[in-house]
């Protein structure tokens, strides 16, 4: 059913993956400004996230999104349209900008901690998609 929903073009924004040049730029900066650990912290249902907070965790939840579609034995062409959403060589950029925002520090310990669940998500998406 959310197969379904995200092929049909009125949904097709959906997925904030942050894969094109100047939406990855956009996530760095985003990334470096990161300031809700205190949040991470906290229940999902109690989160009150500021700013570009937000839509780091909507990002990192599309990540997320893609590899569950894709988890085991797939016979409804999830693993093609994550294929097709996310070519390998965007995931593998994707990654290793995210990787070098968490090595120059951003907003130190939050920082590293957002860049972490985004790696963690891009990886299991990766296994899902391609090696799974």
């Amino acid at each position: 059913m959310v197969l379904e929903m995200l092929r049909n073009a009125t949904y097709a924004e959906v997925l904030h993956l942050l894969i094109d040049r100047k939406d990855m730029e956009w996530r760095d900066q985003l990334l470096t400004r990161f300031g809700g650990l205190q949040e991470l912290e906290k229940p999902p249902i109690m989160r009150a996230w500021k700013k570009g907070d937000g839509e780091l965790q909507y990002h990192c939840l599309s990540w997320k999104i893609c590899a569950a579609l894709c988890q085991g034995r797939d016979k409804s062409g999830a693993d093609y349209f994550v294929q097709a959403k996310i070519p390998t060589g965007k995931l593998c950029e994707s990654y290793m900008r995210v990787h070098e925002i968490q090595r120059q520090g951003g907003n130190q310990l939050d920082c590293e901690v957002m860049c972490c669940l985004i790696k963690e998500a891009m990886l299991q998406c990766l296994r899902n998609v391609y090696y799974d």
